[in-house]
């Protein structure tokens, strides 16, 4: 029985809100919707703040309370976790109010909708680009706001992000056994985040996988290849702390280096032979031309 009341008492309030909420729509009256929108949007019932502020903003011109309404429209959509509007209203406050004394807020705001927005490293990092470059944007605009510190925290988290992405992208080509493409990404990952913590084992695994990309090259593409390893030997080893790592790939430069001398040798005592057998051949046409020439003397 007094279960029953309470339903029905919840009813009652859940009927009256909503009867509210329908009427506020369909009054002309912008005060009042202002006000209930207002309310709404303190009482963190977001949907219903967008729904009323939606509608006094699409006829905000001549407004005075267009710069709030304007404002507060794009909070409500970034209370109700709509990062993508909350953004494109945000951005659009920043250009209409640049004086605005919410303008900092609103520029924050709009960098942590797409810091909001920023999907786990396995996936499209669009929107983490974009949260750094807004991030950067406010530090760059704002240096002497409270939020920088917070903003810098922030930048660093976005981009290790991005750097674990890389790398894991990275790893996964040397693990299928994709060696060039490894050694490119790993390379681009240290070009990309030079102060980061895998150093070592992106060098690492650029040196060995173009050592093992390249002693299964075809002939063609061996000896070039086989230069590289040094190249990158001594570009990356000494970012290799681990002795174990780099007692490895010292290794393998050597190797390389040796395999490099031999097809060398190999290479200029084939071209050597060559142009020996094409000199020999000149030496030949010579002799049949000279001999023709004195055949033909002969018979005039």
């Amino acid at each position: 029985m007094k279960n029953s009341w309470i339903y029905g008492i919840l009813s009652i309030m859940l009927l009256t809100s909503c009867s509210e909420y329908q009427k506020i729509l369909k009054s002309s009256d912008r005060k009042l919707k202002y006000e209930y929108a207002m309310k709404m949007y303190e009482k963190k019932k977001y949907s219903k703040a967008t729904a009323v502020f939606e509608e006094l903003y699409t006829t905000s011109r001549g407004d005075p309370n267009a710069e709030n309404i304007h404002y507060y429209f794009a909070k409500s959509y970034y209370g109700a976790g709509d990062y993508l509007l909350s953004s494109y209203f945000f951005e659009d406050f920043v250009y209409k109010y640049p004086n605005s004394n919410y303008v900092e807020d609103a520029a924050y705001t709009n960098a942590m909708c797409y810091y909001r927005d920023s999907p786990d490293n396995p996936l499209d990092q669009t929107s983490t680009y974009k949260a750094i470059a807004q991030l950067q944007y406010f530090v760059d605009r704002y240096p002497q706001s409270a939020l920088v510190q917070e903003c810098n925290k922030r930048i660093d988290e976005l981009r290790f992000k991005l750097e674990s992405k890389a790398y894991r992208v990275a790893f996964q080509y040397y693990r299928m056994e994709y060696y060039q493409a490894a050694a490119v990404a790993f390379t681009l990952l240290l070009k990309d985040f030079p102060d980061t913590d895998r150093r070592g084992k992106c060098s690492y695994y650029v040196i060995k996988s173009s050592y093992i990309l390249a002693i299964n090259s075809i002939k063609s593409k061996k000896e070039e290849r086989l230069t590289n390893v040094s190249k990158n030997f001594d570009k990356f080893a000494p970012g290799i702390k681990d002795e174990q790592d780099l007692k490895e790939v010292t290794n393998l430069a050597e190797k390389s280096k040796i395999m490099l001398a031999e097809l060398v040798k190999l290479r200029e005592a084939a071209e050597k032979a060559a142009q020996e057998e094409k000199d020999e051949d000149k030496i030949r046409e010579d002799k049949k031309k000279n001999k023709k020439v004195k055949k033909e003397k002969g018979i005039q």
